[in-house]
């Protein structure tokens, strides 16, 4: 009903609307991490410009920082300079037994993720709230769009756990607009 009434308002009340929505998109809590290096950072915009963290494979995770690869380091930071895109030409490789965690508010979120399997196998990117897994993506070999799912984090803290070796490229945490 809501994209009929803009449609039915014509070109000033389409106008007044998307005004409304970047307002209210403006407040909405996003995390926005971009994984292997730092000289091309990715944006994203969600009511205004918002710049993605670099994250490098020397980032472990410590409790000041918030974020970070756990219980070590990840393998390797990869650059692919023919991709011109600044989001997909870097990535850190990770392995089952590498994580990366970062606090967060409690809430409901569209994760979205963007990596590659090393393997004919598609890679599971696990989400875990404590011990519990709230949802996972998912990567095949190559470059496939990017991956999505809902999760609700009550713990204030999300750990990303793969089941196999991975290179994660970047990922984004949107807060959710509260049910009506």
């Amino acid at each position: 009903a809501g994209r009929i009434n803009e449609l039915i308002a014509g070109p000033k009340g389409r106008e007044e609307a998307r005004k409304k929505r970047r307002a209210l998109d403006a407040d909405r809590l996003a995390y926005l991490f971009d994984f292997g290096g730092k000289a091309k950072v990715k944006t994203f915009e969600l009511g205004t410009f918002r710049r993605f963290t670099p994250v490098t494979k020397s980032d472990t995770f410590g409790k000041e920082k918030g974020f970070g690869f756990e219980p070590r380091e990840a393998m390797k930071d990869g650059y692919r300079k023919w991709i011109p895109d600044y989001a997909e030409c870097d990535d850190c490789r990770l392995s089952k037994d590498i994580a990366f965690r970062f606090r967060l508010e409690p809430g409901r979120y569209r994760l979205t993720a963007s990596g590659s399997s090393l393997s004919e196998d598609p890679v599971k990117l696990r989400v875990l709230d404590g011990d519990q897994e709230v949802g996972s993506v998912s990567f095949e070999r190559g470059d496939f769009p990017p991956s999505d799912a809902l999760v609700e984090c009550e713990g204030g803290e999300l750990v990303l756990k793969p089941d196999a070796y991975v290179d994660l490229r970047w990922l984004r945490l949107v807060e959710l607009p509260a049910e009506k």
